[in-house]
């Protein structure tokens, strides 16, 4: 999603709605932010693992990378994003050019979503019980699939994340399943 961009929550798709609703909380805009920026994480595939937790739905070991979105992601959405980081440091003073950017950008956003939710049950698998600890477990899925590289900076903005997303469920179980070696059988989710 993009920073400082108005959302607005006209898109009947769930998975939209329930980013829209997460993305007006600072720490969540911040973190997913973040996560990008130092760890190369999308947006919208932090928020997705988020939505699916929360609709008790695991993320199928390595589906993201090869979904539909994944396509978009690198052909439409990230390019876009570059252009408008590249229009902010070349022509700082073009305020309604990079606006126009933004606003495409949080369309080619919204496609990248709706391609997500259109395609998750070959994304996700159901039988969990919805919530934070299923969250972390989504979010350490896509964080190992992506290959970045992982440690204390990135754990604890993904634990601002999911503090943030699920402030009823219990950090310190969250954490734990985060920092669990590969091979290490979580506990019951």
């Amino acid at each position: 999603m993009t920073g400082g961009a108005t959302v607005g929550d006209g898109d009947p798709n769930p998975f939209w709605k329930f980013s829209v609703r997460c993305w007006r909380q600072p720490e969540v805009e911040a973190s997913c932010l973040r996560l990008q920026v130092d760890h190369g994480l999308n947006p919208n595939l932090l928020l997705f693992a988020c939505w699916a937790a929360a609709e008790g739905l695991a993320l199928e070991p390595g589906a993201l990378a090869e979904s539909p979105a994944g396509d978009w992601h690198r052909n439409v959405t990230a390019p876009l994003r570059a252009a408008r980081s590249e229009a902010r440091r070349l022509a700082p003073d073009a305020e309604n050019c990079r606006q126009a950017l933004r606003e495409a950008e949080l369309e080619v956003e919204r496609v990248e979503q709706r391609l997500l939710y259109r395609h998750r049950e070959q994304l996700t698998a159901p039988g969990r019980e919805a919530g934070g600890e299923l969250a972390a477990l989504n979010l350490k899925e896509y964080v190992r699939a992506s290959a970045c590289a992982e440690g204390p900076a990135l754990h604890d903005c993904v634990m601002r994340l999911l503090e943030t997303c699920f402030a009823e469920a219990d950090p310190a179980e969250m954490r734990e399943i985060l920092e669990e070696s590969p091979g290490t059988e979580p506990g019951p989710v």
